[in-house]
């Protein structure tokens, strides 16, 4: 459930095709909405025969022809500040993209910035420590013995039963052992039911920070095609296709953090509602859930915390991206729409076979969410092809 409501407006495009064809689990953007859209065509199964998110609703008509921004003044609500020439850390963002590449596989690359007034670990703290594992008559396991590892948020539970409890109150650069007993069905014969010593010391108590990969962590990633880091960060300076909108997307960022907003404009907050009421009246039916209950379910306790969370914030962004359109007089032109809606149909022909250009630009969410995706690729481009990279 918690992929049904999550990221639910700014969709890419490629979530919108899978929304609009009946996916149950939606594949959205990531939290900071910087995982490339295109890796997650294919991963989920999909009906085309489906016609909504839900049971086939078809998308009310003013939705679809919504005019994003249509006789907006954008000097009443934005200043635009600097966005010619912003500063970008290439490197730092091809290791993000490494990040986001592990975490797509269920592993978070983070570290700890030490707070060196801390000295005494407490729940709910932030630790790295080293450990390492023995049990009588295996002696040291594999998986067991880690060094500066990562706990976040000591006492969650994300270790074995009685692990982190004993972790509350050790002191940091202090050795001591940690005693549990694995749970009988943990699903390593070897482990299941033992008891095991963990040899233990913790280095830092801190905030968490992204981290940098190691060596063998990049191995097991790229199953032994890049032995090291370096290697596999030559190999994606080499191929500036493959992070190309993580670039664009950071570029992006960095001038809309120079912009000053002034107010949003109530039509498109208004319709953003519209648009989320839609789906969430549609997926109610397939879940058997009330609109209020999945907002509820995903943290919302009303509309208003899910506008001010969400839904303003993106229309933030779109704000951005519009007013430099107008600005730069970037356009959308019929060429782009025609060459976009090519390569959707290159990249899924069996999906997208039997729709006429009118019927993909439907199934896509209107030409009005065409707009906005192809426009904010376009201001991205634009901006990262006037940026500037750290330390040129």
């Amino acid at each position: 459930m918690k992929t049904l409501l999550r990221k639910i407006l700014p969709l890419t495009i490629a979530a919108a095709l899978l929304l609009s064809l009946g996916a149950c689990s939606l594949p959205f953007v990531g939290d900071n909405d910087d995982s490339p859209w295109w890796r997650f065509w294919g991963t989920t199964t999909t009906d085309a025969n489906d016609g909504g998110p839900g049971n086939g609703a078809a998308r009310p008509a003013e939705l679809d022809n919504h005019i994003p921004f249509d006789g907006v003044n954008f000097d009443d609500y934005i200043e635009l500040g600097d966005y010619i020439g912003v500063t970008i850390d290439e490197e730092e963002i091809l290791l993000d993209f490494v990040r986001g590449l592990f975490a797509q596989v269920g592993h978070n690359v983070i570290a700890i910035e030490p707070d060196e007034s801390r000295t005494v670990v407490e729940e709910g703290d932030n630790i790295m420590f080293d450990f390492s594992g023995y049990v009588e008559g295996l002696g040291r396991f594999e998986g067991g013995t880690a060094e500066g590892h990562v706990m976040a948020n000591v006492g969650a539970g994300t270790f074995i039963p009685g692990f982190e409890e004993q972790m509350i109150g050790q002191t940091v650069g202090v050795e001591f052992d940690v005693t549990v007993t694995f749970p009988e069905n943990y699903g390593v014969p070897d482990l299941d039911g033992q008891t095991a010593v963990f040899t233990c010391t913790v280095h830092a108590i801190g905030d968490v920070i992204p981290g940098i990969p190691s060596d063998e962590e990049v191995a097991m990633l790229t199953q032994g095609e890049f032995e090291t880091l370096e290697a596999f960060l030559r190999d994606l300076r080499e191929d500036e296709a493959a992070t190309k909108e993580q670039m664009q997307t950071a570029a992006f960022d960095a001038a809309f953090e120079n912009a000053t907003i002034l107010g949003l404009p109530e039509t498109e907050i208004q319709h953003f509602i519209d648009e989320l009421f839609w789906q969430l009246e549609d997926i109610s039916e397939q879940v058997g859930m009330s609109p209020e209950e999945i907002l509820q379910q995903e943290g919302f306790a009303s509309i208003n915390e899910y506008q001010e969370v969400e839904i303003e914030p993106w229309v933030a962004r779109e704000l951005f991206a519009f007013a430099v359109a107008a600005q730069e007089g970037i356009e959308i032109t019929e060429e782009a729409l025609d060459e976009f809606l090519a390569e959707m149909r290159e990249m899924h022909p069996d999906v997208t076979a039997d729709w006429d250009d009118d019927e993909l630009i439907a199934e896509l969410g209107g030409h009005g969410r065409l707009e906005r995706h192809l426009l904010m690729m376009a201001v991205s481009a634009f901006i990262y092809d006037n940026a500037v990279a750290e330390g040129d």
